[in-house]
């Protein structure tokens, strides 16, 4: 996914719980297994 990287970054300077949270995982060595699954569908 082409804007992965801007989109974790514009979420992770969020100041909501959530994002707050996952600024520490990611910190401490978190996003080493972070991934993601895209899913294209195709009508015929």
């Amino acid at each position: 996914m082409e804007s992965n990287e801007e989109v974790w970054a514009d979420w992770l300077i969020q100041e909501n719980e959530i994002a707050v949270n996952d600024r520490k995982a990611l910190g401490t060595g978190g996003g080493k297994y972070l991934n993601f699954t895209a899913f294209v569908l195709r009508k015929k």
